[in-house]
């Protein structure tokens, strides 16, 4: 039986995230605070481990692969609905709960006050991540769902990361074995409020991009984008940004 326990956010000192160092250029402000009053952002305890020491719920046992964003613990920043904000915490995000964990004195927990955004950094790659929560609720996401934000303008580039429990066949002949699957969807949010799931490759995109179909038709085809990539798509609605 699974125990739930509150326990004081205990802030951890041994990984700094300096805003000015970490901070994306389009990314909104998550400064560094010390002092945060201790009863204001308490953990509760969320389950069992796997043998290599990733978090799991106890239904989880049996499935194959990591529900998380990023194996590893991660150094980040979080930025709760109280608007108090937190650096210098570990934290792995789990695609399949939609929640974000933490680690605190070696044992792992999830925030008992809902988290607006968080920061990943990676150490290896140097790569920041930026998830938020907070957006219009779609068909299977609601305001509290986390999405990765890829363009933070007037209007907005969302990716939506889930794990899935999908099957796959065993060296068993006949026997199935439970597995996380990777599941990607992309949204445009516009300057009007307009939330709406996208396909890449298909030019309807700029169905959404009120008013100004011709001038980003012309710079497309100036470019010869294919709308393929995460950068094409990113330069169009930057470019849609400065007309507006």
């Amino acid at each position: 039986m699974k125990v739930l326990f509150i326990i004081p956010l205990i802030l951890i000192s041994c990984f700094v995230l300096g805003q000015n160092t970490y901070m994306p250029s389009n990314a909104p402000g998550v400064t560094s605070i010390r002092g945060i009053s201790l009863n204001q952002a308490g953990l509760r305890g969320t389950g069992m481990k796997y043998n290599d020491g990733s978090f799991v719920n106890e239904k989880d046992l049996d499935i194959k692969g990591s529900p998380f964003f990023v194996d590893e613990w991660m150094a980040g920043s979080v930025l709760l609905v109280t608007k108090e904000k937190i650096d210098s915490v570990f934290i792995k995000y789990n695609l399949y709960t939609d929640q974000l964990q933490v680690k605190v004195d070696e044992k792992e927990y999830e925030f008992s006050i809902d988290v607006r955004e968080f920061l990943l950094h990676d150490p290896v790659t140097g790569d920041i991540s930026l998830f938020r929560s907070g957006f219009i609720a779609v068909p299977g996401m609601n305001e509290r769902s986390f999405y990765k934000v890829l363009y933070d303008g007037k209007t907005k580039l969302l990716v939506k990361h889930k794990k899935l429990i999908g099957s796959e066949m065993t060296s068993t002949p006949g026997v199935k074995a439970r597995v996380f699957e990777d599941q990607k969807s992309y949204f445009i949010l516009s300057a009007s409020g307009k939330m709406e799931k996208i396909r890449k490759k298909n030019k309807e995109i700029l169905d959404l991009l009120e008013g100004k179909k011709d001038e980003l038709k012309k710079m497309i085809e100036s470019r010869k984008m294919k709308l393929v990539s995460d950068e094409e798509i990113i330069s169009v609605l930057e470019y849609y940004d400065s007309l507006i």
